[in-house]
């Protein structure tokens, strides 16, 4: 159970809109590679693992929304890890995000990089996305490339 607080604003501050939401969130995961890594971390001759797989479901209930013409959020992703080595995790990410409400609508990421464990694990990544355009509710959608690093806190 989470809670989730989004906003989206237009660049263009005379013609654009503010779209906003808060959102209780219930999902689950489950991931295998944790499961193995758990059972053999005090084996230390045990590091390489591969062909993993990752997956969990969401379902947002939108509390309150502002220019958002959507109720609910199914979100499911599933990541599947090609290797485990050491500390090098390359993988494979589809994350679907379903929106319901007055309008039916979707977006989604297909991502692909590698996750580096350490204090705080560092992920190098490349994926294409086809998001909402903010501007036209329930309209056009907008097709991008995105080549990143992030943080996992």
């Amino acid at each position: 159970m989470a809670y989730e607080h989004l906003r989206h604003h237009d660049g263009n501050q005379y013609r654009g809109q503010t779209e906003y939401y808060h959102a209780i969130k219930l999902g689950f995961k489950h991931s295998y590679l944790e499961q193995k890594q758990n059972d053999e971390c005090n084996d230390s001759s045990y590091l390489f693992t591969y062909n993993n797989f990752e997956y969990e479901l969401t379902l947002s209930y939108l509390l309150t929304k502002h220019n958002y013409p959507y109720s609910y959020i199914i979100n499911p992703k599933v990541n599947y890890y090609f290797v485990y080595y050491h500390s090098w995790k390359p993988y494979i990410s589809l994350q679907i995000l379903y929106f319901t409400g007055k309008q039916n609508n979707y977006e989604y990421t297909i991502e692909h990089g590698f996750i580096l464990n350490s204090i705080i694990p560092l992920i190098v990544y490349y994926s294409f996305k086809r998001d909402i355009d903010v501007d036209t509710i329930g309209g056009a959608s907008d097709f991008y490339h995105l080549i990143g690093i992030r943080l996992q806190i």
